[in-house]
């Protein structure tokens, strides 16, 4: 087994003044639905994390990645938003900057050069920014995927 150690962080800007003329809310343009871990819970837009991971190579056909994602309001003033830059939960009556966290675990199979499976567990606890802003449940999300290439592997 050979582990590699990861730790990625993100930060990107929200509005301090909702007030006044000027928009401090960064706008991802294009984000990916699951730009900060498997459930797509926030978008990158007032938003603070850090996530450390774990991968380890089972066997040369086999690998395991943990992570932990831990993430916060950057500006209490604003809200959060979806992937898509719409406002998911207003700023309004609420004091807290930590929205919650995120373990995951996501397994791979290269069970021969065509066919591939992988598996992905993740869960979101919500935190208190969450539930002083409304309903505040936790979710888990699970995937299968299975993939399979035709044709032969190019050498380049």
């Amino acid at each position: 087994m050979r582990p590699r150690l990861g730790l990625r962080a993100d930060a990107t800007s929200g509005d301090h003044d909702p007030t006044d003329a000027t928009l401090g809310t960064f706008n991802g343009l294009f984000a990916s639905a699951a730009y900060f871990g498997l459930i797509a819970t926030a978008g990158p837009a007032n938003h603070m994390d850090v996530q450390p991971q774990l991968g380890l190579e089972v066997s040369h056909s086999v690998s395991v990645t943990a992570g932990w994602l831990v993430f916060w309001r950057r500006e209490v003033a604003d809200g959060i938003y979806t992937w898509s830059g719409q406002l998911l939960r207003s700023a309004a009556g609420t004091h807290s900057r930590f929205i919650g966290n995120s373990p995951s675990v996501t397994v791979r199979w290269a069970v021969n050069p065509h066919l591939s499976l992988s598996g992905d567990v993740s869960a979101f606890t919500a935190g208190p920014f969450i539930r002083e802003s409304g309903a505040g449940e936790n979710s888990t999300f699970v995937r299968t995927t299975e993939a399979y290439r035709f044709g032969a592997r190019s050498s380049v």
